[in-house]
């Protein structure tokens, strides 16, 4: 696409500062000259003001449609994922480890006899193995 014509880049800055000196000259009339206005407007057009007084009501469809859907997709990955396999890994692995110790605390006697009927069966194993 190629850049806009000069014609009509032109009219649209001259809308947008029109834009904005209605917008000021608004604000003075009613706030500056005639302070009554807004409050016989919002009598007038309940609707309407309570309609942009909630921001067309943006943040509660917001809300509806992409907050509260995440919130609840999180906690059901939290509850189901989290809980049950990251911390199950995680205390799985904890508890493996101390039945991996008990274990091996057993085999640590300090009798130099024990060691060396360890160490002569785990010979016998390596010789049979090397043998078949």
């Amino acid at each position: 696409e190629g850049p806009l014509s000069s014609g009509l880049e032109w009219s649209l800055i001259l809308a947008s500062v029109a834009a904005a000196a209605a917008g000021i000259a608004a604000a003075l009339l009613f706030y500056g000259r005639q302070p009554s206005i807004p409050g016989r407007l919002v009598h007038r057009f309940p609707g309407l003001y309570k309609l942009l007084l909630n921001k067309y009501y943006l943040d509660e469809i917001y809300g509806a449609v992409i907050v509260n859907p995440l919130l609840r997709g999180s906690e059901a990955v939290y509850d189901h994922f989290d809980l049950k396999v990251i911390d199950g890994a995680v205390n799985g692995a904890g508890r493996l480890a101390g039945r991996a110790g008990r274990f091996l605390n057993s085999l640590q006697s300090g009798r130099l006899k024990d060691y060396a009927l360890g160490l002569l069966a785990g010979l016998i194993i390596i010789l049979g193995a090397l043998l078949l």
